[in-house]
């Protein structure tokens, strides 16, 4: 368990850098990027499904 809280230390750590804050950032984008693309492909394939 020592290993896993030596992780988050250093995790927490790195975000508290200004370079750490911005991958951060970049990636909560890229995963709302990523998540938005999914439920656009999900709506497209229900209401093709409707139309079929």
């Amino acid at each position: 368990m020592s290993a896993f809280a030596g992780y988050l230390r250093t995790l927490r750590q790195y975000l508290a850098t200004p370079h750490g804050r911005h991958d951060a950032r970049d990636d909560a984008a890229a995963l709302a990027r990523i998540a938005l693309s999914c439920l656009l492909v999900a709506a497209l394939l229900a209401l093709a499904r409707g139309l079929i």
